[in-house]
């Protein structure tokens, strides 16, 4: 879809969009290259998540957030021009920063049972979100793509409850598709739009760079609402993994 009014109306209609090579392979790999300088990282200021989620208990680290502040690469392209011009020619509407993660599929790792965002008790902040995700390496259904509602009928409100698995029958006439891509590849998809994603049975680590906006008079609302995840799901360590339970 290169024109943009056909961009508008799916993303209206649908709640998502995919775009093709939004970044080239040069910035592709200056990403992935501070993605290893944040998981190599010691600091204690951004948050580390692991989880025994693969075969015969290994621990893995599996989610990095609240880094914007401690990486200029991700600062520089959370506030481009680039993305804040594109999601304002889509959406009609400015959003500001709400929070920033990378998430990490190991080999072998679970699968990401189907969810909308806002069920991680994000209503308290915004009734508006806007995610962008980057694939940072070729999707597809071995290694876990994204698996989206495509019906349009489910995109509008919360359907689950808080912190629960979103159970099928929620919805109204779901049709979900797999969605592989691309090095490079990026969705924009709002805060309610049922997604999903299977186990990676690769042998390689599927990474990828999620960046939520919200729409807000709020300029504090990130630091709202990391100071309460953080209190509430404070970074763990790798053998500090009982009765650890994860909240999005």
């Amino acid at each position: 879809m290169k024109n943009q009014s056909q961009q508008i109306n799916f993303f209206k209609e649908k709640g998502f969009i995919k775009l093709k090579e939004f970044y080239k392979n040069k910035e592709i790999l200056s990403f992935e290259k501070e993605i290893n300088k944040l998981k190599q990282s010691k600091t204690n200021k951004i948050a580390k998540y692991y989880q025994s989620n693969i075969p015969k208990n290994k621990i893995s680290l599996f989610r990095i957030e609240h880094f914007y502040t401690y990486s200029g690469k991700f600062r520089k392209l959370i506030d481009s021009k680039k993305v804040n011009d594109f999601i304002f020619k889509l959406t009609k509407k400015k959003y500001i920063l709400f929070k920033e993660k990378i998430n990490i599929k190991p080999p072998l790792s679970r699968e990401d049972r189907l969810h909308q965002d806002v069920q991680g008790d994000w209503l308290k902040y915004s009734k508006d979100f806007i995610t962008l995700l980057i694939s940072i390496v070729k999707t597809h259904k071995k290694n876990g793509n994204l698996i989206f509602d495509m019906s349009g009928n489910n995109k509008d409100k919360m359907k689950g409850k808080t912190f629960k698995v979103l159970k099928i029958n929620q919805l109204d006439r779901p049709k979900f598709k797999d969605m592989p891509t691309n090095r490079g590849d990026i969705f924009l998809f709002n805060g309610y739009i049922p997604h999903k994603s299977t186990k990676n049975l690769s042998n390689k680590s599927r990474d990828q760079i999620y960046i939520t906006y919200c729409l807000s008079k709020d300029k504090k609302v990130r630091k709202k609402y990391f100071a309460e995840k953080l209190n509430n799901c404070p970074p763990n360590q790798k053998n500090k993994l009982k009765n650890f339970v994860f909240k999005n």
